[in-house]
Formats: C-alpha cells, sequence, structure tokens
C-alpha cells in the first residue's frame, strides 16, 4: 500500500514481485509510465475528489496498467492530503468532507476490500 509517492513505489515493487504480495492498494496514486502489474490478485485505487495533486483523470488513466478486476473508489469530497497526516499542501484542492468523514470512506472501501482478498 501506498499514498502519492508512495503508491508509486508500492506498485513498481508488486510490478516485480506481484508472487510476494497478496494485493494493493493505491491512495491518491498511480503506476508510474513503463510500470505494468500483472497479478492473479485486483488492485484497490482510491481517489480523492477534489485532488489537486494527483487528479481523477490521472488516477483513472493508471486503471489500466493494473490486474484485471481492479476497482477505482472515489473518496466524495476529500483531497490529497486526507490520505495523511500532513496537513495542507500547496497545489491540493479544497475539501467538501470534514477529514473523519474521509478517513471513515477509505476505512469502508479498504475494509471491503481486504475482506474479498480472503
Amino acid at each position: 500500500a501506498g499514498h502519492s509517492l508512495g503508491g508509486v513505489m508500492a506498485a513498481d515493487y508488486a510490478s516485480r514481485h506481484a508472487d510476494r504480495v497478496g494485493g494493493l492498494l493505491l491512495m491518491a496514486a498511480y503506476p508510474a509510465d513503463g510500470v505494468r502489474v500483472s497479478a492473479s490478485w485486483p488492485a484497490l485505487s482510491l481517489a480523492a475528489e477534489h485532488d489537486g495533486l494527483a487528479s481523477f483523470a490521472e488516477v483513472d488513466a493508471g486503471m489500466s496498467a493494473l490486474p484485471e478486476g481492479s476497482v477505482l473508489y472515489t473518496v466524495s469530497g476529500a483531497v490529497h492530503s486526507f490520505f495523511g497526516r500532513y496537513g495542507p499542501q500547496a497545489g491540493d484542492g479544497v475539501p467538501t468532507v470534514s477529514r473523519s468523514d474521509a478517513e471513515a470512506q477509505i476505512l469502508d472501501a479498504v475494509r471491503t476490500y481486504l475482506s474479498k482478498l480472503g
């Protein structure tokens, strides 16, 4: 799992070691150009509705580099920094939901994903 650049690194690792991991969770992230994750398990990609740093279009485009059956979930009202605890970030959007509401959406999506992985 990884957020932002951490997600880029997680996708890169998973692309080279899919047999060593059981899933991939990207939070406001997508695989780097040229990286393709081929695996027997699906990934979960989370996008923030008002992300000013990893746009929905970029995260959505990254889905084509993830395993078949991967899911893209949009966290309503959230911004890029809501996936971490580092506060506002230059260039990010303006949230229309509280951090705690966004975190509840994130947890629900992750729990659902993990329960399907078994």
